[in-house]
C-alpha cells in the first residue's frame, strides 16, 4: 500500500519526542537530517525503532535551522536505504508556470485539505517546516511523496 502522508504525519516527523525515531552509530532518537547525495540536497527522514551500527557519519540531527547538509555519496545512502530510511530532494516549486529553487528548496502536499487549505511540508537550507497552502491558487506546484505502508 502506497499513501500520501496527512498534515499530522508530516508533523510527527519533525517534532521531537512525538516518536522514537532512529539509533544511528549509538545515537538514539533520530528523526531527520538534512543529507546532501552526491550533488543533490534534501532531508533524509530516519524510520522508527531501527538501529543502524556502523553506518556513514552525519554530524548533524534533529536540527533544522542549521544550514549544513551532511554530505553522503550513493554508496553511503544505499545503507540508510537499505535501513528504510527514506530521502526527500530538493525538486524547487513551481509559481506561475516557472520552476524556482531547483536544488535549493522543497514544499511536499500533504492528503490534508481543510478549509480551502493544503497541508504541506516545506524546507530549505534555513528551515523544515510545515504550512498550508491554498487549494484556490493555480500559482504553486509542489511535489508529491508517496510512502510505502508495510
Amino acid at each position: 500500500n502506497w499513501i500520501l502522508p496527512s498534515f499530522d504525519d508530516w508533523k510527527t516527523i519533525l517534532i521531537r519526542n512525538s516518536r522514537p525515531g532512529a539509533t544511528v552509530n549509538g545515537t538514539p532518537g533520530c528523526l531527520f537530517a538534512k543529507t546532501k547525495i552526491g550533488e543533490t540536497k534534501g532531508v533524509m527522514i530516519c524510520p522508527d525503532n531501527v538501529t543502524l551500527d556502523n553506518a556513514p557519519q552525519i554530524s548533524i540531527w534533529n536540527n533544522d535551522t542549521v544550514i549544513y547538509y551532511n554530505p553522503l555519496s550513493l554508496e553511503d545512502w544505499q545503507i540508510f536505504d537499505n535501513a528504510g530510511f527514506v530521502f526527500l530532494p530538493t525538486p524547487g516549486i513551481a509559481f506561475n508556470g516557472q520552476i524556482c529553487y531547483v536544488g535549493e528548496e522543497a514544499n511536499y502536499w500533504s492528503s490534508t485539505i481543510s478549509n480551502d487549505t493544503v497541508g504541506c511540508l516545506m524546507f530549505n537550507k534555513a528551515f523544515i517546516a510545515t504550512g498550508r497552502g491554498s487549494v484556490a491558487s493555480n500559482n504553486f506546484g509542489f511535489a508529491v511523496r508517496l510512502i510505502q505502508v508495510r
